[in-house]
């Protein structure tokens, strides 16, 4: 059966189904390849030690404790927000203020 996109989608949504297509785009730019390709030849023959060495290699690391909480401020506070908002049910968004 030979249909066209518009009736396929059509039928689709006929069915009560949402009927999206992608739009397909590249990862990376050329410029961008480029660039990871030049640094991935610079760093072919690398060793394990050279690769374990990363505030040699110009990216920054935090000092950050192993297994810490979430440190983001905003989790707390969401977490203050729904604990606060448990048993009230605001109309409008005046009574959500």
């Amino acid at each position: 059966v030979k249909a066209s996109r518009a009736t396929t989608h059509r039928r689709v949504k006929e069915f009560g189904y949402s009927c999206r297509i992608l739009l397909v785009k590249p990862l990376l730019n050329h410029r961008q390849r480029q660039r990871h390709l030049t640094w991935a030849k610079k760093k072919k023959n690398w060793t394990v030690a050279q690769w374990s060495k990363l505030n040699d290699h110009g990216v920054g690391v935090l000092d950050w404790p192993a297994n810490s909480p979430d440190l983001n401020p905003r989790e707390n506070l969401w977490a203050i927000v729904k604990r606060k908002m448990r048993n009230k049910r605001p109309k409008n968004a005046d009574e959500l203020k």
